[in-house]
């Protein structure tokens, strides 16, 4: 999947890796399937850790940055971003 100029910009200016979009897109929670919103929380991480199927390193990355959202298409990554408020009317 490409990356727009914006998402670009802004996983730079958050300090969001790609190792950590794909993370997010892979094992996110899908919030409005209309628009592909993704978001990934400490509750998911914690649980990712259980499973230990991703590395410690890239689960700590994403502590770090969490909860991590991520809006795309079928083809591009529009934008990602860090959430700093309520959720729940998303989900």
């Amino acid at each position: 999947m490409q990356y727009s100029l914006h998402a670009k910009k802004r996983m730079k200016e958050r300090a969001i890796s790609q190792d950590i979009v794909n993370l997010v897109l892979q094992e996110g929670e899908v919030l409005q399937q209309n628009a592909n919103r993704y978001l990934l929380d400490i509750r998911h991480i914690q649980t990712l850790r259980k499973r230990k199927v991703y590395p410690t390193g890239l689960l700590d990355k994403a502590e770090k940055c969490a909860p991590v959202g991520v809006v795309c298409n079928d083809t591009c990554i529009i934008t990602v971003f860090r959430v700093c408020r309520r959720i729940s009317h998303l989900r």
